[in-house]
């Protein structure tokens, strides 16, 4: 609750004072402050306050999901990627939450982050028995991660 009423002052304290207004709310996604902060309204009913994700929220939900992935697999008896090297860890799962946030970060079209995530997602998955390197998401050039 601490957090919902800190935004309702802040959204709204800016105006009288400095004649601000703020466009964007940046939160994670089930944020009670950004309904909060829409159900009053503070600059009238005609603007709106459009929200954003924090980028780091995201990635976390992403290793959140693996982790679950993993335990809901591993009660079945299942091991996501064999018993060996190649299985799903959690330093794989650390590794691909950080290659998804750079992807994110690097790229500036949705296309573009897309490419750089599926690339970091079959570049870890490879093995020299098994490659993976799919030559349509690997960058390409002298920069390359990929070789």
């Amino acid at each position: 609750m601490m957090e919902v009423e800190a935004a309702k002052i802040l959204w709204s304290r800016y105006v009288d004072k400095f004649k601000l207004k703020y466009t964007t709310f940046v939160g994670d996604r089930d944020s009670k402050a950004y309904n909060q902060v829409c159900e009053i309204e503070p600059y009238g009913a005609d603007y709106l306050v459009y929200k954003e994700e924090c980028m780091n929220h995201v990635s976390k939900r992403l290793g959140t999901a693996l982790r679950n992935l993993v335990a809901d697999c591993s009660k079945r008896g299942i091991t996501l990627g064999g018993r060996g090297r190649g299985r799903l860890t959690a330093s794989s799962i650390h590794k691909l939450c950080i290659y998804f946030s750079r992807a994110i970060r690097g790229n500036k079209s949705a296309a573009d982050m897309r490419k750089a995530i599926f690339a970091s997602l079959y570049h870890c998955y490879s093995t020299d028995e098994h490659p993976q390197h799919q030559y349509m998401y690997c960058p390409s050039g002298e920069n390359s991660w990929c070789f």
